[in-house]
């Protein structure tokens, strides 16, 4: 476990979130989808096409709102981070966020109709329906 996935269970363990880590069949599975429905398997936000960025120093900040109340899977490059998250809401997300310190990272819903990265640009990146909340933050 790296020091990422460290932090993060510091922080539910510290603020009772609700974060759960997901089993490897699952991750696998994710990791799967994102591929088939982005093109996208290493470094999963180069290149940017086919989705949308806005340069924004706190945009880990909205990205809670894009979940809203549904949950949501935090993950990582998976050089950086094999370990994936399930979140149960955007509130907790951001919650979460909020007490860890600073790395890239992406939220994704189960199913990868979304896909979201802030990144150490502090560019906001999304694919999918992710990419059309981007276009409307501008």
């Amino acid at each position: 476990m790296s020091h990422i996935a460290a932090e993060i269970l510091d922080a539910e363990r510290e603020h009772c979130l609700g974060v759960q880590l997901l089993s490897a069949a699952e991750r696998d599975r994710l990791r799967e989808r994102i591929v088939a429905q982005y093109g996208r398997s290493n470094r999963l936000w180069e290149p940017v096409d086919g989705g949308a960025s806005v340069q924004d120093t706190d945009g880990w900040r909205g990205i809670g709102e894009l979940v809203g109340a549904r949950s949501c899977v935090l993950l990582f490059d998976a050089g950086e981070e094999a370990e994936m998250f399930h979140v149960p809401s955007g509130q907790a997300l951001h919650d979460l966020l909020a007490n860890t310190f600073g790395f890239e990272f992406y939220v994704a819903d189960t199913e990868a109709g979304y896909l979201v990265c802030f990144n150490h640009h502090d560019v906001l990146v999304g694919w999918g329906s992710a990419a059309d909340w981007i276009e409307e933050r501008r």
